[in-house]
């Protein structure tokens, strides 16, 4: 399978959301380490690329739970 081909996964409502929670969390710790004046600026540019990833990620994940659950 490639990259770019889509996958269907079967999961139920819960797992979603606990999906959803898991998102969220890993987004709050890398605000929370960028804000962090202890953290490295090479590491803090590491975190904000990452953060971006997992926010476009969430937002995906959140569009197609919000579409299903109707």
């Amino acid at each position: 399978m490639a990259n770019n081909e889509m996958m269907t996964l079967e999961l139920s409502r819960h797992d979603m959301c606990d999906i959803k929670r898991a998102l969220t969390a890993i987004i709050v710790d890398f605000h929370r380490e960028i804000s962090n004046q202890e953290t490295t600026e090479d590491r803090r540019k590491t975190a904000e690329s990452s953060l971006e990833m997992w926010k476009r990620l969430k937002a995906r994940v959140d569009t197609q739970f919000a579409e299903q659950d109707k």
